[in-house]
């Protein structure tokens, strides 16, 4: 992609899919804002409008369950061990938080950085789309040179990306709403908590500490 802390991994798609079809449920489209618990599971997810020039959702774990759900398939997949083959030895990699991207329109890009250039590839969120993606609202970001590019979301593999990775959602309008299963995820290194706590302690109700294990936000 010729840019800044940027790599694509190869998932298991089908994993990912039945990922989605255990809460889709509860993650309907008319879920816009709060939380929902599954009944037949226990799964509690909460969603987060941020605005950011559309109808984008964070939906991410509401209760133990949720957090442990989002765990199982961060193991599953093999992220960690599929990113450290691609980095070489970056250290024990953890799941600070999982959660779905739901929007069914952008108006205009939202450029920004998940993390700091201090947290480099110690920290990344990965995305990869539960169905195909159209024509329009993929990824924006901005190569090496500062040039705008276009990264085309494709089901089987998900795109990861750290510190100082410029990036917006391409702007698009769809009937069916886009939906991605992500993660936060990095190295336990207390020496990099603070500047990864930025973003990894502020996408949910619920994070994991690299110490003090999982952690409830208080409202």
């Amino acid at each position: 992609m010729n840019a800044v802390n940027v790599v694509e991994l190869e998932l298991d798609h089908e994993v990912v899919t039945t990922a989605y079809q255990q809460v889709e449920d509860i993650l309907g489209y008319g879920y816009v804002e709060g939380q929902r618990v599954s009944e037949q599971s226990g799964i509690g997810l909460f969603s987060l409008c941020p605005g950011w020039n559309g109808d984008l959702r964070w939906v991410s774990a509401g209760n133990d369950r949720g957090f442990a759900f989002f765990d199982h398939y961060f193991q599953r997949l093999g992220v960690a061990e599929k990113t450290q083959d691609l980095l070489g030895d970056c250290g024990q990699l953890i799941m600070y938080s999982g959660f779905f991207v739901v929007r069914s329109h952008t108006v205009n890009p939202y450029y920004h950085v998940d993390f700091s250039a201090a947290v480099g590839l110690n920290a990344l969120t990965l995305m990869t789309p539960i169905k195909p993606t159209g024509d329009a609202g993929n990824l924006l970001f901005h190569d090496v040179n500062g040039d705008e590019q276009v990264y085309r979301y494709s089901t089987g593999k998900a795109v990861c990306f750290g510190g100082e990775f410029y990036h917006s959602t391409e702007p698009f309008e769809s009937d069916q709403p886009y939906v991605f299963l992500c993660f936060s995820y990095g190295v336990t290194d207390l020496k990099l908590w603070d500047a990864i706590a930025e973003t990894a302690a502020e996408q949910g109700k619920m994070y994991r500490h690299p110490a003090h294990g999982i952690v409830a936000v208080a409202d």
